[in-house]
């Protein structure tokens, strides 16, 4: 039995009305995604599910997340000592940039994952001074974006740019901060350190102590 055409006419009306309408909707949520997102962005509302970090009672969030790879975690696995990571500027400075959030979040892993990694903060600007120790020399300057990593008396001071590998243009080409970090500690940890010792209140000749 054939349909009328006003019939046929009205369902093919029907159909091109309601793929019309989805075909809205769709583009409506794209554009609705999209000014959702610029919005979150623009004004940092997103929801951070990470730790959050204490710094002289202020409670800093990270935004992020950062997974070790398992060569880094193999590495401090095996090693107990006391390592101290300082950086040398607060955590709003580091957060800003994203060469200095990575080497961050990646430090902050490493304190939340090993009990005998500590990361802190100095404010090299406002109180300059107590980055004088980790100066080799009075030729060395000491900037916001340094980091300083430490064991005991011993130290290794790098800027940011030491976790980063760069192209020829100098444009960030890839990051090999795991790999820095763990030189760093490595270096700082299994080097032997010789001792002198000198007795006194004996009979000992000056001579004697050439050969100590």
């Amino acid at each position: 039995m054939k349909l009328p055409g006003f019939i046929k006419g009205n369902k093919l009306g029907k159909k091109s009305l309601s793929t019309a309408v989805a075909i809205l909707v769709i583009l409506v949520v794209l554009i609705a995604n999209v000014a959702l997102t610029a919005f979150v962005w623009n004004n940092d509302l997103f929801l951070d599910l990470t730790e959050t970090k204490v710094v002289s009672g202020i409670r800093y969030k990270t935004f992020g997340l950062y997974t070790m790879r398992e060569a880094m975690t193999d590495i401090l696995d095996d090693i107990d000592a006391e390592i101290g990571i300082t950086f040398c500027a607060e955590p709003d400075y580091l957060m800003a940039s994203e060469q200095t959030r990575v080497v961050y979040l990646m430090a902050l892993e490493m304190e939340r994952k090993y009990d005998n990694i500590t990361v802190d903060y100095v404010n090299v600007e406002d109180n300059p001074t107590a980055v004088q120790k980790y100066k080799r020399n009075s030729a060395v300057e000491i900037s916001p974006s340094h980091v300083v990593i430490t064991h005991e008396d011993d130290f290794r001071l790098y800027p940011i740019t030491t976790f980063w590998t760069y192209t020829t243009e100098d444009k960030i080409y890839g990051y090999n901060g795991e790999y820095k970090m763990a030189m760093a500690i490595l270096s700082l940890t299994a080097v032997e350190r010789p001792s002198v010792c000198f007795t006194v209140g004996h009979p000992e000749r000056s001579r004697d102590l050439r050969f100590l």
